[in-house]
């Protein structure tokens, strides 16, 4: 992921199709698929931190926003920062696909419909080591818990019934305030943060399958 002060790429990267573009294993198949359908070829999570009490793995997060907008800023506000950021995309500022009159961008493209947050509980518990086991030489795993942020939420929007144990529910055990099932945000291992890009390329309304979203404080390792 570009950092904001890069400037814009001024053409989209070239693209050679690959023996396994189709093969439903692909690791990035979706991604792919989602670059090519959104016109649109940067993809990652934007990261928005919420708190700077330490920076030793700091450099693990890519898109580093302004400390004096979002420094202990909520989940609620930083969707509201998101959505902004969201709204005022543009080929100047993102590259070529990026344009307001692209429709297909947020179809497509989960860099535009949920970032990432991180606050103290996700910085401190990230941890970085390298492995030295793998083909290709050493690479650097990360583990820890990452949150992410629904920017499409409305939770006037989502009044759905849950199978649960009992039988259907409307409403659980209250997650900062929201009784609902989804609470707008979720939990997922650092881990796989490239499995859960992945996923939600796989439709654009991926984050409401039940298959999906993990109400907190579960967390998203997969399909598991």
């Amino acid at each position: 992921m570009a950092s904001p002060s890069e400037p814009p790429a001024t053409h989209p990267p070239p693209y050679t199709p690959r023996a396994d573009d189709n093969d439903p294993n692909s690791t990035f198949r979706n991604i792919i698929t989602s670059m090519l359908h959104s016109r649109h070829h940067k993809f990652g999570f934007l990261i928005y931190r919420v708190n700077y009490e330490n920076d030793a793995i700091w450099h693990f997060f890519l898109d580093v926003l302004h400390r004096q907008n979002f420094d202990g800023a909520t989940k609620d506000e930083i969707r509201e920062f998101f959505r902004d950021w969201v709204h005022e995309r543009s080929e100047e500022r993102d590259g070529p696909g990026a344009g307001t009159d692209n429709e297909d961008l947020i179809r497509w493209s989960p860099r535009y419909k949920v970032c990432m947050y991180a606050d103290k509980e996700v910085i401190e518990g990230a941890t970085i080591r390298t492995v030295t086991y793998l083909p290709g030489g050493p690479k650097l795993h990360v583990q820890g818990i990452g949150i992410l942020i629904d920017g499409q939420y409305d939770e006037h929007d989502r009044d759905v019934l849950v199978r649960a144990a009992g039988g259907w529910r409307e409403e659980f055990k209250a997650v900062e305030g929201r009784t609902r099932w989804d609470v707008g945000w979720l939990r997922f291992n650092l881990r796989g943060v490239h499995c859960v890009y992945e996923t939600l390329c796989m439709s654009e309304e991926e984050w409401t399958s039940p298959y999906f979203y993990r109400r907190p404080p579960r967390v998203w390792n997969g399909f598991s």
